[in-house]
């Protein structure tokens, strides 16, 4: 009968321990490896997140002044609601309060059938407009924002009546439609960080990445441009270069 051979203790202990040093050595790996990932995947989400306030940002400021005839800085302008007539399509500040304001016609507009009254206009049919919001009446020399008393809508056509007459007089080319303000701003969120806001009906947080804007306004041929720079964090920033299509 032979003998059969098994291990020592010495070589069982050598094993054990050769087998702890190799579990530990990945476990490290895994660890380094995921905490590598993390931070890759969120220098990727902020990047994300920075292109999308780019985009957003950059498509509310080339809209600014918008009306289908001429940009809102070109026509005679009086706001009804306070008897005002400096409206401006763009309007900026970097001290104290930092903040882009952009005014426009929102782009789901109509096109004026008749004026019945001085405080009663038939359009074309607007399906989305809201009573409690100001309306914009522009043709290719004045605008007009009103507030409203009432909507009525019929199968092709829209009825406005205004809660104060137009002042000016107005036939072809003339178009209606929601009157849109939006303000972009930086202040401090819940958590007492600068954060980048968006206001328009409500105000909402849009990104914690973004703690300051600097806003520079630059014409070139009679061409406005805007840019914007968002501190972002650890000093580094994010320049945005914007052709403000309505002026």
């Amino acid at each position: 009968m032979k003998k059969q051979e098994g291990m020592s203790l010495s070589e069982v202990l050598i094993s054990l321990f050769l087998a702890t040093v190799i579990i530990t050595i990945l476990i490290q790996f895994y660890l380094e490896s995921k905490h590598q990932y993390l931070e890759i995947e969120k220098v990727l989400e902020a990047g994300f997140d920075v292109q999308w306030v780019d985009g957003l940002l950059s498509d509310s400021i080339r809209r600014a002044g918008f009306t289908p005839c001429l940009g809102l800085d070109q026509l005679k302008v009086i706001d009804h609601r306070n008897h005002k007539n400096n409206i401006q399509a763009l309007n900026v500040g970097n001290q104290p309060i930092q903040f882009i304001q952009v005014r426009r016609m929102k782009e789901n507009f109509a096109k004026l059938i008749k004026v019945e009254s001085p405080t009663t206009l038939l359009v074309q049919h607007l399906s989305s407009l809201n009573e409690k919001r100001p309306l914009l009446v522009a043709d290719c020399n004045h605008a007009e924002i009103h507030e409203l008393i009432a909507v009525k809508q019929q199968d092709n056509e829209t009825r406005i009546i205004l809660k104060k007459p137009l002042i000016h007089f107005y036939e072809t080319s003339t178009y209606v439609g929601e009157f849109l303000e939006e303000r972009w701003f930086v202040k401090k969120n819940v958590k007492r960080q600068n954060a980048l806001y968006y206001h328009w009906v409500q105000t909402e947080e849009v990104t914690s990445l973004v703690h300051s804007l600097s806003i520079e306004k630059q014409f070139n041929q009679n061409k406005q441009f805007l840019e914007v720079t968002l501190g972002l964090e650890n000093d580094k920033i994010h320049k945005i270069m914007v052709a403000v299509r309505g002026s």
